[in-house]
């Protein structure tokens, strides 16, 4: 699954600081802070939201020429807090944020239903988190860098089951398989 963000349209670099304003339309309340506000960027981007100091900053919505749309919070102009992002292949990650990045707990759902929910770092699976494929198979267990590593458990649709070391998303290690059938195998796989 890799990374939540694969499409670059929720660059923090390219937050207002990185486009010249081309309009801005108030939406309700007075001018200044924390007012929602509709502002068009020269990039085509639109946000509707809130501002402080010039920042987004706030709940709001960002909407990319790309097709992508970011729904939820900001922090001095950048991804910040629970925030829902959808790709234009409509992909999803729902979850918590940090410098426009997916950190935290978190769920990516793919388009075909298969999905990753559990821990992010910098928008990189890391820590312990389970993926679920659309065929039923389904893994659950540590993350390094994206990668399944560590302990683990893997179930393949057919109901056969690993349970035990993984290295650079393969099995590896001690651990005990179980086929279908109910015969198993312990010890060391490589």
């Amino acid at each position: 699954m890799g990374t939540a963000i694969s499409c670059q349209c929720l660059d923090a670099s390219k937050s207002e600081n990185g486009f010249e304003i081309v309009a801005t339309q108030q939406t309700e309340g007075n001018e200044g802070d924390n007012t929602a506000k509709t502002t068009v960027l020269s990039g085509g981007a639109t946000y509707t939201g809130e501002f402080k100091n010039g920042l987004k900053h706030g709940f709001g919505v960002l909407v990319r020429p790309c097709g992508s749309k970011y729904v939820g919070y900001f922090k001095d102009g950048v991804a910040e807090g629970q925030g829902k992002f959808i790709h234009p292949s409509g992909d999803t990650y729902e979850g918590q944020w940090k410098n426009s990045k997916a950190h935290g707990k978190g769920r990516f759902t793919h388009a075909d239903g298969s999905y990753y929910e559990g821990s992010w770092v910098e928008d990189v699976q890391e820590g312990w988190g389970v993926e679920v494929w659309a065929d039923g198979s389904s893994y659950e267990g540590e993350y390094k860098k994206g990668k399944k590593e560590g302990k683990g458990k893997f179930k393949w649709k057919d109901k056969s089951v690993y349970e035990g070391g993984f290295a650079e998303n393969a099995i590896h290690g001690e651990g005990t398989y179980t086929w279908s059938d109910g015969k198993q195998y312990t010890g060391a796989i490589r």
